[in-house]
């Protein structure tokens, strides 16, 4: 996270509009108080909001139609709802290679893969509006409806009970 924080310091000098939302519960290990600090230290207090609790699907939404471009900076993960979250709103990212990441962000086509620790790749190039329809083709977004992927419960439960009639059909 200090990374992001770091990065969008950078944006920030070149777009002073710029805002950064750092949202949902964090894990155990992550040091909060050095985040707001940072935060502070390096003046972007007014550019930044933090909330760090448990965000519902129905708070997700309004989050995922106000940005730009969604960042996931783990140094560690296996795979994470909040990332189909993104492709199910057209959002393209910008994700550590790390975890089950590198099977969802097609680096360069749907979002930008980044190394752990490493701020490279962090200030979203000119190609976003390519990588939103290159995603929505992808996943299947459907503006101005409810998002409609392939992780969302509706495609998945339709496999589930294609794989059981198969199994009752064969039986």
């Amino acid at each position: 996270m200090p990374e992001l924080i770091q990065a969008f310091a950078d944006v920030c000098e070149q777009n002073k509009r710029a805002r950064l939302v750092i949202a949902g519960k964090p894990s155990k290990h992550m040091n909060m108080t050095a985040l707001h600090k940072m935060v502070t230290d390096l003046h972007l207090s007014n550019a930044v909001v933090f909330d760090s609790r448990y965000l519902d699907m129905e708070e997700i939404a309004p989050l995922m139609e106000l940005a730009s471009v969604v960042v996931y900076p783990y140094h560690s993960i296996t795979q994470s709802g909040a990332l189909q979250a993104a492709y199910a709103f057209g959002k393209p990212v910008v994700a550590t290679n790390v975890g089950g990441f590198p099977e969802a962000v097609e680096d360069g086509k749907n979002g930008f893969w980044s190394r752990p620790g490493l701020r490279e790749n962090w200030q979203l190039p000119f190609q976003r509006s390519s990588m939103i329809r290159y995603g929505e083709r992808k996943w299947g977004h459907i503006p101005n409806t409810s998002p409609k992927t392939r992780f969302a419960w509706e495609p998945i439960a339709g496999t589930i009970l294609d794989v059981y009639s198969e199994l009752l059909k064969n039986k």
